[in-house]
Order: C-alpha cells, then structure tokens, then sequence
C-alpha cells in the first residue's frame, strides 16, 4: 500500500496518486502546484535482464493549472557508443539537453550539458574512491569543463550518515 497523502499542521496537504503499476504518478503541493509522470515500458537491449519501467516525461505546474504546465522529456538511446553503457538524455522545457553517460556500476561517468542548439556548455567527469557500497569515507571527485575552456575540479567526503562533511576546489583555470 501507497501513502495517498501527507498531512501538515496547518490543515494543507502533499497528494499522491500512482499508476495502475504501483509508479507515481502525480504529486500534488499544498499550494496546488504539482508534478505529473509518465512511464515507458522499456527493455534496454545491453542487459541481461528486462529492466522495468522509465520515466518518459516529467510535467511540472507551478501554480496547479494546465496552462502552465512545463515538461521535460527523458530518453534512453539503444547505443554502447561514448564513456558509459547507458545513456540517458533529459531535455528540458527549452529544448536544452542534459546528456548522463552511465557505467556498469550505475553511476555517472560523463555529464554533459547542452544548449537547444546542441553545443555542449558544461562536461562533468566524476571519479570515485572508497570501499564497498557505503559512500563512508568515500571521495568523489569531479572535473568540469566548460564552454571557452574554464576548468574546476571539486572533492567530496561523505560521512557514516551519506552527508557531505567535507568540500574540498581542487583547482581553477581558464
């Protein structure tokens, strides 16, 4: 069983209400604003086995109505071509796209993120450190790139709790 919704002290109320799969399907704010989902049936042809349900698009209304609904559709491209065995692309209301190249581990391994025109603004490339599936004492670290050539790095440390306890710029450069 689902939780329906969320009750607040001031009498308002989170709503929920699934799909006939057991997905969200809508969460509804106290304010009336709300974020719909839909889902595609999909079987990625690179795993062993049939992997489930994707979101397909993500509908956001900040003041409850249909007029001012926004959507962002997702996207998984049937490649093994680029850093990652899995790609999932978002775009955006726009028409900007956020591309996630995913590893066998089911982590990030590239990001990109592009204009409506296709040209990559931003490239994040995380690493990982650490020891088994706790991110304790794990060290995340990224290097970005950005359009014109601006490079930072960044450093993680998380916490027995999975908080990041420690920041740490690497670098900057231009």
């Amino acid at each position: 069983l689902f939780r329906s919704s969320i009750g607040l002290p001031n009498g308002r109320s989170y709503q929920f209400t699934y799909n006939t799969n057991g997905y969200l399907d809508r969460l509804t704010f106290p304010s009336g604003a709300y974020i719909r989902y839909t889902y595609i049936d999909y079987d990625y042809p690179y795993a062993p086995d049939p992997i489930g349900w994707f979101v397909a698009s993500r509908i956001v209304s900040a003041d409850g109505t249909a007029g001012a609904e926004k959507t962002w559709t997702y996207s998984y491209p049937q490649t093994t071509e680029g850093p990652g065995n899995v790609i999932t692309t978002v775009t955006d209301p726009t028409g900007a796209r956020t591309v996630h190249f995913v590893g066998n581990s089911g982590s990030d391994v590239r990001t990109e993120y592009r204009s409506s025109s296709d040209e990559i603004l931003k490239v994040v490339t995380p690493s990982y450190g650490g020891s088994g599936n706790a991110l304790l004492g794990t060290v995340i670290s990224a290097q970005a790139t950005w359009l014109g050539g601006f490079e930072s790095s960044k450093a993680l440390t998380y916490d027995s709790h999975n908080k990041d306890r420690k920041s740490t710029r690497l670098n900057s450069s231009h």
